[in-house]
């Protein structure tokens, strides 16, 4: 028998045993948690807020001001929904909620450019502290609404500082539920707050600056319309 000197008995005590089974299983449950959760980050299903959802009718539910947000970024130009598609100027969408803006100075849902021609029910929920200052021609919690477009059931209040806007060319226009509309409005109500218009030939109204071809129908105007203008026109509901 062949005897092992003390300095071999030494190594073969400080080698390291392979892992055991049970280890490696959990090394990679921990490298696929791992994985998943840096995939997540990287999802829109994982953005904070903004997770747009359709109801069984086709409609965008919006529960609060980051949907809100989300949807008026997809109707002006690019972004997306939970799943990935594309919001078109055309989606229809419901409030699922009352909605208070009063940290936004809110950039418009539509514009001369894009015009919103879905429809937006406000299912009788309100959006109070719309805070508008601006220099573009379109002004109100939508810029402009299309010909196909439709909101309804709505009420808007606007902030302290209210909705103000200043278009230098001439003809701005702006109204607390729409600058312009060539679509229809329909049971919206302007509760409180000021809207402001300055420029040569600038059009406000509690409702809507200005409308042409459309429908306004069951609106109420109970805040205050200013119109600083030369050659403008000013009205209660547009």
């Amino acid at each position: 028998m062949r005897m092992e000197s003390g300095f071999l008995k030494q190594l073969r005590g400080t080698m390291v045993t392979p892992p055991r089974k049970s280890v490696l299983v959990h090394l990679l449950i921990l490298i696929f948690f791992t994985a998943a959760f840096a995939a997540n980050l990287s999802s829109p299903a994982f953005a904070e807020g903004g997770n747009l959802v359709k109801d069984t009718d086709g409609y965008y539910l919006i529960d609060d001001e980051y949907d809100l947000e989300k949807f008026r970024e997809g109707v002006n130009g690019d972004a997306v929904d939970v799943h990935g598609n594309q919001i078109e100027n055309n989606a229809n969408a419901r409030l699922t909620g009352d909605i208070d803006l009063s940290s936004y100075n809110w950039t418009p849902i539509g514009n001369g450019t894009t015009q919103y021609t879905g429809t937006f029910d406000g299912c009788g929920y309100s959006i109070t502290g719309l805070t508008i200052d601006s220099t573009e021609q379109y002004v109100g919690l939508f810029g402009y609404i299309g010909a196909d477009g439709t909101v309804k059931n709505l009420t808007v209040s606007a902030s302290e500082d209210g909705i103000k806007a200043n278009y230098s060319p001439n003809f701005g226009y702006a109204g607390a539920v729409a600058g312009q509309s060539d679509g229809t409005i329909t049971n919206c109500t302007f509760a409180s707050g000021s809207v402001t218009g300055s420029g040569n030939y600038a059009c406000v109204g509690g409702i809507v600056g200005n409308f042409s071809n459309g429908t306004i129908s069951n609106c109420t105007n109970n805040g205050k319309v200013v119109g600083n203008n030369d050659n403008g026109r000013s009205g209660g509901i547009c």
